[in-house]
């Protein structure tokens, strides 16, 4: 798995919201008991003076609120699995975990103390893990589930000690040297691989919810790219269409992008390209765009800053997070100068789900708690509903 350099990536570029029950709410009222199901990973240590403290960590899932904590991984004891894991999505359907873990003996010294890391797959019912995918000279940068849950997509990098960088603020990996970059698909049940694009360096890929297609961006052109991966055949969407954040709808009509304050809208039937929100802010960056699960909403995650005259020079940031009418094409601030982060929608699309870091008073110097909160889109002033994961997270689905 790639440590970031500059930002974080965050690991859930792509997610699958699998919300079990709903939340509703009234006007200047709490919201009423809103349940959803999280995947994360922990950090697992025996010892706060452990040199791989950060890579100690395990899969677990919760029910919230209320629920506890179920261990789903155990790479101590697993005669395959290391001590990375990270990056879970939930498949469609809710029965299995995709995520990314380090394979035993598959360690390799890199310059930005990167391990090579897997696709692997979780029955969160059996605990039953296997491995995806092949294994020798490899590097999986991002991985998505197909709607079918047949087979996912991957993005493979194949060479023994392959050099990264990075590009933007998006999560993409730029492979510098002793590498090839390809986009795969991967068949669940054979672990058979199939090239689809054969130059992906860089790119970036974006699954449609309903159809086995998928839309691809190409970084160098900024050239959107419909591919159909039944038929197996391309159309070019847009030439040009410069983006930091992105997501498709959740009925795979419509693709949502931000760049430099400005949030357009592509529709799939009319081929047409509309401005939803304008900041007017050139320096604003997209950290993330996610889609309410009716269609009708988008949350937009964003920075903006200048860089200080300092040796060496640091950002002074912002951040924003701003609720947009994806119909009527209004937006609203709700959050500025927030320590939450957005990373889904409860499933009536009346509360948007928000995390927040928070230090705990653990064992370890770096232990810290997850708050979850579901923020109520009607009205600004209702008191919200937070709740609590204890641990240091890294890489959270709902």
């Amino acid at each position: 798995m790639i440590r970031e350099i500059k930002h974080s990536i965050i690991a859930a570029a792509i997610t699958s919201l699998v919300i079990a029950v709903a939340a509703s709410c009234c006007h200047g009222e709490t919201p009423r008991s809103w349940r959803v199901k999280v995947a994360y990973t922990h950090v697992v240590a025996s010892s706060k003076d452990e040199p791989d403290y950060y890579l100690n960590r395990d899969l677990y899932m919760q029910q919230l609120p209320g629920g506890e904590p179920v261990r789903l991984t155990d790479w101590a004891r697993h005669p395959l699995l290391d001590k990375y894991v990270g990056a879970p999505h939930w498949s469609p359907d809710g029965r299995y975990i995709l995520f990314m873990g380090s394979l035993k003996g598959h360690k390799v010294a890199m310059p930005q103390n990167d391990w090579p890391s897997y696709p692997w797959i979780i029955d969160v019912r059996t605990k039953k893990l296997r491995l995806i995918g092949q294994t020798k000279d490899r590097w999986y940068v991002n991985v998505a589930w197909l709607p079918n849950q047949q087979a996912i997509v991957a993005c493979v990098v194949y060479g023994k000690k392959p050099q990264f960088g990075y590009h933007s603020e998006i999560e993409s990996n730029i492979v510098m040297s002793g590498g090839k970059t390809r986009l795969v698909v991967i068949d669940v049940k054979t672990g058979k691989e199939r090239i689809i694009v054969r130059n992906y360096n860089p790119g970036r890929f974006f699954v449609m919810p309903k159809d086995r297609k998928l839309i691809l961006y190409d970084w160098d052109s900024d050239r959107l790219t419909l591919f159909d991966l039944s038929r197996g055949k391309w159309h070019t969407l847009r030439k040009s269409a410069p983006l930091d954040a992105a997501a498709i709808s959740p009925d795979s009509k419509r693709f949502a992008f931000h760049n430099k304050g400005v949030v357009r809208v592509y529709t799939f039937q009319s081929r047409k390209t509309r401005v939803l929100y304008n900041a007017r802010d050139p320096y604003s960056v997209g950290r993330r765009l996610i889609w309410s699960p009716d269609g009708k909403w988008l949350v937009l995650w964003h920075t903006s800053g200048d860089i200080i005259s300092m040796d060496p020079p640091v950002v002074d940031t912002t951040s924003y997070i701003t609720l947009i009418d994806a119909l009527a094409g209004k937006s609203r601030l709700l959050l500025e100068d927030s320590k939450d982060i957005p990373i889904g929608w409860t499933g009536d699309s009346k509360n948007i789900l928000l995390k927040r870091g928070e230090k705990a008073d653990g064992v370890f110097p770096y232990d810290a708690k997850t708050v979850l909160t579901a923020y109520p889109i009607s009205t600004a002033s209702a008191e919200l509903s937070p709740v609590e994961i204890v641990g240091q997270q890294d890489g959270i689905d709902t």
